[in-house]
């Protein structure tokens, strides 16, 4: 009687232990394999173990990644949470008012910095959360401080001295700029950053461009840039073999000395680290990007931002793991891991940044401006067709005239298939 009774009681933990398998859920989760760090990844395996809920993700190469993300929102077999990024013309690009849920009430929403939330956010209604390192993706030029004392070059503050500067380390034997325009991306950044430029030459810059009142091709700012930038091409400040470097290899060129100037993230550092645990952090200073005479700091609140799928049958499960995410323990936990992100656009959360550039930082909090892809409507999604006019154009194939009538010609095509009013 006693072993019947025991044998029945296994029975009956053994039927709900394969009742509970069958019915865990699992989070599927579509994104390209930069937008998520090892930090979140070991998060996601801390969510199963106390919901029983896996998370898996799917990480697609970056340079397939749209069309990727493309195809599953038409065949509507998207996963639970897709990524992308936050901005007017991507949201758009993403028809997200009919594929993504409104997630304006979850208790995570207030917390979001109120400019990255405008950027993830269409006529008012959030619809994603974008956990990315916001402050630390701020691009600047790095530059290596002992390079710079030892030749006796300051920190250009026009790009007359940034000339100057290129022509010393050149004689030098150093390059001044790493540029790799092989990553076609990389260059657009010297263009587009400068939008807090454009914008304080060009009254309503923003607003003239979305409405469809003006034309890149007639700003003047953009033009100058553009021309500084072949003639920054034509001195050798990106170097000899500018046109085939990549970015990858630029914390080991910068880091041997190889190199003394950077324009790239603020958390550079952080890369340099990873190369050489012993590398110091104070060697590197910080200056902003002087073409055109810059004297402002680019903020680009527009990052990978998650989105839940709106006819996914994991929906509660998703909304959970967001909550989970944004936990101040969790958050503090990516902060403080080795390779997570140094920021979250969340409000009362420390970023985990060096002295030095917290206080760059603090030197422009009155000079700063939203960056031209993020300011001004159907940019991102022809990124890389700018890279490659931009490449075309330092190598003398086209003008900067046309660079900027190509953007514009895009810009309209891309509007009217969004089917905009002002086009």
């Amino acid at each position: 009687m006693v072993y019947k009774l025991k044998k029945n009681i296994i029975t009956i933990i053994l039927v709900i232990l394969s009742t509970q398998i069958a019915n865990a859920k699992t989070i599927k989760i579509l994104a390209t394999s930069n937008w998520v760090s090892e930090a979140e990844l070991e998060l996601s395996k801390k969510f199963e173990e106390e919901t029983g809920i896996k998370v898996e993700y799917e990480l697609i190469k970056a340079s397939d990644y749209r069309d990727t993300l493309t195809y599953y929102l038409n065949v509507g077999d998207t996963p639970d949470i897709f990524m992308g990024q936050s901005g007017y013309s991507d949201l758009l690009s993403y028809d997200i008012k009919e594929t993504a849920l409104d997630l304006s009430n979850q208790k995570w929403a207030s917390r979001l910095d109120p400019l990255v939330a405008e950027t993830s956010s269409l006529d008012g209604t959030l619809y994603g959360l974008t956990y990315s390192n916001i402050s630390g993706s701020t691009r600047a030029i790095n530059y290596n401080k002992t390079l710079f004392k030892k030749y006796n070059v300051d920190a250009p503050k026009s790009f007359k001295e940034l000339k100057k500067a290129c022509a010393i380390f050149n004689k030098a034997g150093i390059q001044p700029i790493y540029q790799p325009f092989a990553d076609v991306w990389h260059q657009v950044l010297m263009f587009a950053e400068l939008g807090p430029n454009y914008a304080a030459k060009t009254p309503d810059l923003a607003k003239t461009l979305n409405q469809n009142k003006a034309t890149f091709l007639e700003n003047q700012a953009m033009l100058k840039a553009l021309y500084q930038i072949v003639d920054l091409y034509k001195a050798d400040c990106f170097g000899k073999t500018a046109l085939t470097d990549s970015n990858a290899d630029l914390p080991k060129a910068f880091a041997q000395g190889d190199v003394a100037m950077a324009f790239t993230t603020i958390t550079f550092y952080n890369s340099l680290k990873q190369l050489d645990a012993n590398f110091d952090i104070n060697s590197i200073g910080l200056f902003t990007h002087p073409l055109g005479d810059n004297k402002h700091l680019g903020i680009n609140p527009a990052g990978p931002t998650k989105f839940v799928y709106a006819y996914g049958e994991n929906q509660k499960e998703a909304l959970h793991y967001l909550d989970f995410l944004t936990s101040k323990n969790n958050m503090e936990t990516v902060l403080s891991h080795p390779k997570g992100k140094k920021s979250l656009p969340l409000i009362n959360i420390k970023p985990n940044f060096p002295q030095y550039v917290i206080d760059f930082l603090d030197e422009y909090r009155e000079k700063n401006g939203i960056v031209l892809q993020t300011a001004i409507n159907y940019i991102n999604p022809q990124w890389m067709d700018i890279g490659a006019d931009i490449s075309k154009m330092v190598q003398g194939n086209i003008t900067p005239e046309t660079v900027l009538r190509n953007i514009d010609i895009r810009r309209a095509t891309a509007a009217i298939e969004a089917g905009d009013p002002a086009w």
